[in-house]
């Protein structure tokens, strides 16, 4: 239905590319690039398929050397760039569009109808919408007629990014799961729970080791058998605040 939405809307209410086209054309042939079926290929051939915020999320894993959206990082180091759509057409779906990026050290660039400051959910007057379409039909011969959109675009891409950080913010599992909990200073819901197991501060971390006593040259040195990741004492984090620890608890813990 979201597919068909898209076709049969006429050419005054959407914007198209430069060579004419429908943005969401240009997303086909990032499929090649990822296997066939998989979530990433299907999420750049059919965007308008996806939750936004589930999109990023698979964006992230995409490109993990990316920083995160929404956090004071430059734009062009995020995983991807926001706009809004440009229509007066009902919107469809959340995400209108996901254009591959046109390098490998350029941006996806996902357009979204769900918020903005023009488009179909734009808190601007209508009117700005109007000239904004106007520019991209009527005024082509005009060097300078994405002029304009590319400086709202700006402030879409903030809000946007934004408003995914204040989705993910009371969602503890989104930064655990992009290895948050692996920086020096962790997210800050696994912060809390060292703070419960004594290990707070980052120089008390990464000590636990399991290893045995050798005499080496006639003097005892230890030698290393296994480390014990302090993640893996996440999960027993009620057993061991207690204060006094018993035997209950420590029977527990080794079964």
């Amino acid at each position: 239905m979201a597919a068909a939405s898209r076709g049969t809307t006429g050419p005054v209410n959407e914007a198209r590319t430069e060579d004419g086209a429908l943005p969401g054309k240009a997303a086909a042939p990032q499929g090649d690039r990822f296997p066939s079926g998989s979530v990433a290929a299907n999420l750049f051939a059919e965007p308008f398929a996806f939750d936004f915020f589930q999109a990023v999320r698979v964006l992230e894993r995409l490109y993990p050397q990316r920083r995160p959206v929404g956090r004071a990082n430059p734009p062009r180091t995020e995983v991807v760039r926001f706009r809004a759509h440009l229509s007066l057409s009902f919107p469809p779906s959340a995400i209108y569009d996901l254009e591959p990026p046109a390098d490998p050290e350029g941006l996806p660039l996902m357009t979204v109808a769900f918020m903005g400051l023009y488009g179909p959910s734009g808190i601007l007057p209508q009117h700005y919408t109007e000239r904004l379409l106007y520019q991209h039909f009527k005024d082509s011969a005009n060097p300078e007629r994405y002029a304009l959109r590319a400086w709202f675009d700006l402030f879409n891409h903030r809000m946007i990014a934004l408003h995914f950080r204040a989705w993910e913010k009371y969602r503890f599992s989104i930064p655990f799961e992009r290895g948050a909990w692996q920086e020096r200073e962790p997210d800050a819901f696994t912060h809390c729970l060292y703070s419960f197991l004594g290990l707070g501060e980052p120089s008390l971390r990464n000590r636990l080791r399991v290893g045995v006593w050798e005499e080496v040259d006639g003097e005892p040195q230890e030698r290393t058998l296994a480390r014990i990741p302090d993640l893996a004492l996440l999960y027993y984090g009620g057993y061991l605040s207690h204060r006094p620890r018993c035997a209950v608890a420590l029977e527990a813990m080794l079964q």
